[in-house]
């Protein structure tokens, strides 16, 4: 299936070229959280807490041009004007583990996870994955950019996060999602993998 969107979150293997690739491509790109600071012509940025919002709503207005605003904060939302998806945790009882309803998404642990869910909400059934690490080496930051700042730390169980993608993988599967992984170094390996040169190359 030819690539429909590419989804870019934060890891630490994130490049300034992969995102030229990335957007040059033609196809929609669709971010998390600080993957805004090297895509300013996103066409979708989605964060999931209030805090983030909090510290960076006005950078995010500023150096971006068109992107939708989206987020699964009910306050955050009111407070800045933002898209609102509703998410479910998929541990709870009758939790999902990827959300097919076409309303809301399923958080997953982590922001990535939610931006594939949220591509599939909006319609797309092919995304491309950049910067979906999910691990990081012990002499590398946590993201491309370093660290949040210590208010926005959050732990990252990576483990956890792995087993619930492998776990949702054939949900997404049989959803009609075909996803290809084109992070340059990743943990993840429940999609197939391509670098992002041979996709759009």
């Amino acid at each position: 299936m030819t690539p429909d969107c590419v989804l870019i979150a934060t890891g630490p293997s994130l490049t300034v070229a992969d995102v030229g690739v990335a957007r040059s491509s033609g196809c929609p790109v669709m971010v998390v959280n600080d993957a805004y600071r090297l895509v300013p012509d996103a066409d979708l940025v989605y964060a999931c807490d209030g805090e983030w919002w909090d510290r960076y709503h006005a950078d995010v207005v500023t150096n971006t041009a068109d992107a939708a605003l989206w987020t699964a904060s009910v306050d955050a939302s009111a407070k800045y004007n933002l898209h609102h998806v509703p998410g479910n945790h998929h541990e709870a009882p009758n939790g999902v583990l990827f959300d097919v309803s076409g309303v809301g998404i399923t958080y997953g642990g982590n922001s990535g996870y939610q931006l594939i869910n949220l591509a599939f909400l909006l319609g797309y059934r092919a995304p491309v994955l950049l910067g979906y690490d999910m691990g990081h080496d012990a002499n590398e930051p946590k993201h491309f950019f370093g660290a949040h700042p210590p208010a926005l730390e959050k732990p990252s169980p990576y483990a956890d996060w792995l087993r619930t993608f492998s776990k949702a993988a054939p949900v997404m599967k049989a959803a009609g999602m075909t996803i290809v992984n084109a992070s340059r170094s990743t943990r993840l390996e429940c999609f197939p993998r391509k670098t992002i040169g041979e996709l759009f190359g």
